[in-house]
């Protein structure tokens, strides 16, 4: 295993760098299109609500983390009949694989935290905090399993 400055930066940023730097013109118009409905989901999703409570947050976060997790989903098998019929190669299912993963990951903790600030505010019922936090917790446990150092030590 190398130990050169990219090899370190790449660790440390999930090989987000190298992936972006790779994109093509038409990823890179997907990629932008994708942001911007995000933001268009949280945006019209919080102007929904009047009120001063945290359902707009743990709602829209909510529905974000189950996209998510389904556009992960997808390209997991090496034959995925989806990728098959868009003629998408192997090695770009795994970039998008991960991606969504690690975006997915990010709108559950994103999601749990206005949770917990809705159950601070007698807002949300506390079982639900529950089951909730068991599935970040096997979330986590996968991202870290999925890691590629561990990938590499452990498989």
């Amino acid at each position: 295993c190398k130990t050169s400055r990219s090899n370190v930066c790449d660790k440390w940023t999930l090989d987000i760098i190298p992936s972006v730097m790779g994109l093509s013109v038409a990823e890179m118009v997907l990629v932008a299109l994708y942001f911007g409905m995000v933001i268009a989901v949280l945006v019209i999703g919080a102007s929904n609500y009047k009120d001063n409570s945290y359902r707009p947050y743990y709602y829209i976060l909510g529905h974000l983390t189950a996209i998510h997790l389904a556009l992960a989903a997808l390209p997991i098998t090496k034959n995925s009949p989806t990728m098959l019929l868009f003629g998408i190669p192997w090695d770009r299912t795994i970039k998008y694989h991960r991606w969504c993963s690690r975006a997915t990951v990010i709108f559950m903790l994103a999601h749990f935290v206005s949770c917990i600030g809705a159950a601070v505010k007698n807002q949300y019922t506390t079982i639900y905090l529950v089951s909730g936090f068991v599935a970040l917790t096997a979330a986590l446990v996968l991202s870290v399993f999925a890691l590629e150092c561990m990938r590499r030590r452990s498989y």
